[in-house]
């Protein structure tokens, strides 16, 4: 029989009591002991909870410490935060101190927790007592943050109230009540809206460059009389003209008829005077025969203006000192007369102070007003577009992206490489081509503003200068994402600011960014769209792809940096590098999950989790508030 055997055949014929009473207190023992094991557990499992609720009440109370905060007042409000979180009767969690340091924005609470024991008690254990400690500091750091905010017209109605509500949020829990010399650290924010581009207001000259500007026209040869507003032209053979005021012109006279509106069969040409009588006379062409309107459309009253020739052929001269312009260079007429859209010319028998105009409407052309050229990087710009013809636009206040592809997805400075003109018709409208049914929050036919009246704030420490930039938001416009994405950037970069030069002072001293790399410095960037990235542009003017605008409003080329979202990933890839050290989060609000612009934004953030999606007004200011806790949050010490 083995060992084992033998003494439990022994224990079951054994009769002594003593052995029982033995085995009963060891037995309450080993109970004890093993119950122990659960009471420690849960005695752990409630510490957690209660440092982390302290922690929490620290980090909650802390703001309180530079205001002044008595001691008592905080233990207070620390011991409901306590009671609160911790949310279970059965167990007693008392603060003992709060001991706020002023000089240091420090605060340290003590406090003690005490569960009752299950089993340990059966050895006179009825509870176990735990201290905790919990220390919090203002954050060390300074913060620069920079928002890219989609304004365009997809946000309209409470989209657009919920991003002006995240914003304002955001804004009041990042940029604090006391900055230097109050305290030692600074919080700044900046911010750059945009649409079909980034208006860059008073900052344009330097980082554009200066436009070229126009030459003033100080006599005009060529033409005679005064401009005359038509009143009438009958449709009959032959055609008659009113003028509202006496024209005083005489019969064989040869004149200039411009702006017409409605029998625009008449507009823009030379003609000559046939039969006068008073205000009236029979229009006749430039070979001397009178004109049949009776097919022709009815006339617009009061659109047209007439002036007569000097001579003939109604060449003009135009005397502008100085003016700078070429033999066959096209420029532009500023014309003073509001009735009438001044348009392009082309230069012939140039001096130093004076030009001839070939094939042009001389009344575009009025003394005092000015002259310009139309090339790129002047007021005006003359280009063929995409229909076949020609049109001349005007510089906005907006900026686009650079041409030259060295530096289209970087924050070199523009007195290296300028950034580029948006250029828009003269009523800074473009004229849409998109369907309303894909478009629906554009007017009917589909029009939006080239340039959004929302202009950039640089680094600022100012809550009011930025909630009355979010104020100023209105939807309108098509999504050209990566210019966005890129002067978020520049507003937070050292580069883009040069020390010299005429290119040399973008901000203010106060909204100068700091140094890439600085010590106890956080550089973030919050990247927000609603949209795929649909616009792009070829010399200021929209690209051929670009998905916004009709063939009269588009360049006959693609952007020589590729699309929108071609140049946002260059961008993200850029300043993504541990060069900048800059934090990215991005949000897309409404973004189709797997579409191209849905990987693009998760790839751009620094890190999955820094990629915030919404579906509705609460989700977004949901990752709006997510993200500026996560910058705002305060170290725990201790």
């Amino acid at each position: 029989m083995s060992p084992f055997a033998e003494l439990f055949h022994r224990f079951r014929k054994d009769e002594r009591g003593v052995f029982l009473v033995i085995f009963a207190v060891l037995g309450l023992v080993l109970i004890a002991t093993s119950g122990a094991v659960v009471d420690f557990s849960r005695v752990q499992q409630a510490r957690t909870r209660a440092q982390t609720a302290l922690d929490a009440a620290a980090l909650a109370l802390q703001s309180q410490v530079s205001d002044g905060a008595a001691a008592d007042a905080l233990k207070t409000q620390a011991q409901a935060l306590l009671t609160e979180r911790m949310n279970d009767s059965s167990i007693t969690a008392e603060v003992d101190t709060a001991d706020p340091d002023k000089a240091t924005g420090k605060l340290t609470l003590t406090a003690h927790l005490v569960v009752p024991t299950y089993f340990a008690q059966l050895v006179g254990i009825k509870s176990i007592r735990s201290s905790l400690l919990s220390e919090v500091i203002q954050a060390s750091s300074d913060l620069e943050v920079s928002v890219a905010a989609d304004i365009t017209g997809s946000m309209a109605g409470s989209k657009l109230t919920a991003l002006k509500d995240a914003l304002k949020t955001t804004i009041s829990t990042l940029i604090k009540d006391k900055q230097p010399p109050d305290v030692a650290t600074y919080t700044k924010m900046a911010i750059a809206p945009y649409s079909n581009g980034v208006n860059v207001g008073t900052y344009a000259d330097n980082s554009r460059g200066a436009l070229t500007a126009g030459k003033t026209i100080t006599a005009i040869t060529g033409m005679t009389g005064s401009v005359q507003t038509i009143k009438s032209i009958t449709r009959a053979n032959p055609a008659v003209v009113t003028t509202v005021d006496n024209h005083g012109l005489a019969v064989n006279d040869y004149i200039y008829i411009s702006g017409v509106g409605g029998m625009t069969q008449v507009t823009d040409g030379l003609y000559r005077v046939g039969t006068v009588s008073g205000k009236t006379f029979v229009l006749r062409n430039s070979s001397n025969t009178n004109i049949n309107s009776s097919s022709y459309s009815s006339y617009t009253a009061n659109s047209g203006r007439e002036q007569e020739c000097a001579n003939a052929a109604c060449t003009i001269t135009i005397t502008a000192s100085g003016h700078g312009f070429t033999n066959n260079q096209w420029v532009y007429g500023d014309a003073s007369v509001p009735v009438q859209t001044a348009k392009s010319a082309q230069v012939s028998s140039k001096t130093t102070n004076t030009f001839v105009l070939l094939n042009s409407n001389p009344l575009n052309f009025a003394v005092n007003s000015k002259v310009h050229c139309t090339d790129y990087r002047c007021v005006y710009y003359r280009f063929a577009n995409h229909a076949g013809g020609t049109s001349t636009w005007k510089a906005t206040e907006c900026a686009v992206e650079r041409i030259t592809a060295t530096y289209a997805s970087k924050d070199t400075a523009p007195m290296t490489d300028k950034v580029g003109i948006q250029y828009a018709p003269i009523d800074g409208i473009y004229q849409g081509h998109l369907t309303s049914t894909s478009w629906p929050y554009f007017t009917s036919n589909l029009d939006m503003a080239a340039c959004p009246t929302a202009v950039i704030q640089p680094l600022t420490s100012t809550k009011k200068t930025l909630t009355d930039l979010v104020d100023t938001f209105a939807a309108d416009g098509s999504t050209a994402g990566h210019i966005g994405f890129a002067w978020a950037w520049y507003m937070l970069s050292p580069n883009f600011l040069t020390t010299s030069g005429p290119l040399g002072t973008q901000w203010p001293s106060s909204s100068r960014p700091a140094a890439y790399k600085k010590d106890k410095l956080v550089k973030a960037l919050i990247l927000m769209t609603d949209g795929e990235f649909n616009t792009y542009y070829n010399s200021g003017v929209p690209a051929l792809n670009s998905e916004i605008a009709d063939d009269d409003n588009r360049s006959p080329g693609d952007g020589p940096n590729g699309n929108s979202l071609a140049q946002a990933k260059a961008l993200c890839l850029e300043f993504n590098k541990s060069d900048y050290k800059i934090l990215v989060y991005t949000i897309g609000f409404g973004i189709t999950s797997g579409s191209a612009g849905d990987t693009m934004l998760k790839e751009c953030a620094s890190q999955p989790s820094m990629y915030k999606t919404a579906s509705d007004s609460a989700t977004l200011k949901a990752a709006f508030a997510s993200i500026a806790k996560s910058l705002s949050e305060l170290r725990v010490s201790k």
